[in-house]
């Protein structure tokens, strides 16, 4: 159901995001972070936008519980492609955090 669902994120963004961000820098990451495709199934890719920093994503379920986690070093070309993950249907949050910054996103994967 959407409305639970959209109860589960306002308390993992409360819980998570909000009031976990002390001393770290959360910013806007329309431009920064980038998610596609979205929704997506099997697969999508992270593009950061800084191409030579090392990042890290971390995928995490509604209820902050965490699903996924890799790093993208300096070198690579700025896309983390998260595939062979076996994701139930469902809204997942993204947070990627390069140097003091953390950025947050969702990916919708649909059946």
């Amino acid at each position: 159901d959407a409305t639970i669902a959209n109860l589960y994120y306002q308390e993992f963004n409360k819980r998570w995001i909000d009031e976990g961000s002390v001393g770290i820098s959360e910013v806007d990451m329309n431009n920064a972070v980038s998610v596609f495709p979205n929704p997506a199934q099997h697969m999508f890719n992270v593009k950061i936008e800084n191409k030579n920093a090392k990042a890290d994503v971390m995928i995490t379920d509604l209820l902050g519980k965490q699903v996924a986690y890799f790093t993208k070093l300096d070198n690579s070309n700025g896309i983390v492609s998260v595939t062979n993950i076996n994701l139930p249907a469902g809204l997942y949050i993204i947070k990627v955090t390069s140097g003091e910054r953390t950025y947050t996103s969702r990916v919708m994967i649909s059946e």
